[in-house]
């Protein structure tokens, strides 16, 4: 009996020191891969760093240095106009309105690209009734709206936690490009809705539509309309520079949601996006959509 007992207390012990090493082990090759990864992250930290720093140059560059040599261009072709102009032939004139017209957009564009950068990095979100918000916008688009002679239909849309302005921009920029991206011998015909949808991640957010019966956008081109600048039509055509959707979708993103498009060439598109739903409006009660009657057209 007692050999038996001594032979599993060996047993006991041997298997305590085996376990006692693979323990010290495990913590060894812990405390490798936590070191590894603390170096990663602060190479990432200060590659992060090196970024921003270049950012702020280039920020600085945009705002100082590159517009002083386009007001320098302007004020000089200024002052060959008003000194030499009756000098010049038709050429001439023209050569020096094609420069003007140059610098003008230069400065335009950087504008906008300034207004781009700082999108997004306003933190002040409130709770903001986007029905409300969209009334807002088709208010000031009002005469587009009758220039088009467009119906704009509008469900109820929820409250959201938001920064109102630029949720305010994103719909004007979804609702202008709806009314102007129509054949001219097409009434625009628009609907807003909203709807509660659960992403991959089990989060509940509020999906927002902005549906139109305009050109339409093909496969090949659904990606290029969201980057700053970029346009499927001649400038000119049409009013704007390519900043809208580009900025609508860096609100959105700054919200923490996503954006996208289903369209097919010749048959309208429809804009979503998705914003989540605030904590303590997650009960199902909150995610009524009823429709209304809001009617937004000449016609009514």
């Amino acid at each position: 009996m007692l050999y038996i007992l001594l032979l599993l207390f060996a047993v006991f012990a041997i298997s305590f020191a085996i376990l006692w090493v693979h323990h010290q082990r495990l913590n060894k090759q812990l405390v490798i891969d936590l070191a590894q990864k603390e170096k990663d992250l602060a190479k990432q930290t200060y590659l992060l760093e090196l970024k921003n720093t270049e950012l702020k140059q280039y920020n600085y560059l945009a705002n100082h240095d590159f517009q002083e040599p386009l007001n320098t261009i302007s004020c000089f072709v200024g002052l060959l106009r008003e000194d030499y102009e009756t000098n010049f032939d038709d050429s001439a004139k023209q050569s020096l309105t094609f420069i003007e017209e140059a610098c003008d957009r230069m400065k335009n564009l950087m504008s906008d690209l300034n207004h781009y950068k700082v999108l997004g990095n306003q933190q002040k979100m409130e709770y903001v009734d986007t029905t409300q918000i969209v009334n807002d916008v088709l208010s000031k688009l009002s005469d587009d709206i009758k220039k088009y002679n467009a119906y704009i239909h509008c469900d109820t849309l929820p409250k959201i936690k938001a920064v109102p302005d630029e949720i305010r921009l994103l719909f004007e920029h979804l609702l202008s490009n709806a009314l102007k991206f129509t054949d001219s011998q097409t009434e625009p015909r628009i609907h807003i809705t909203s709807e509660m949808v659960i992403n991959a991640y089990d989060e509940k957010l509020y999906q927002f539509s902005v549906t139109d019966n305009g050109f339409g956008i093909s496969t090949q081109h659904q990606e290029k309309i969201f980057s700053i600048f970029q346009q499927l039509h001649p400038r000119g055509q049409y009013s704007g520079r390519g900043t809208g959707l580009a900025e609508a979708k860096k609100i959105v993103e700054s919200h923490s949601g996503k954006m996208g498009l289903a369209s097919e060439k010749g048959k309208g598109s429809t804009f979503y996006f998705t914003i989540p739903i605030p904590e303590m409006e997650k009960s199902p009660k909150n995610f009524n959509t009823k429709i209304t009657e809001n009617r937004y057209s000449t016609n009514v």
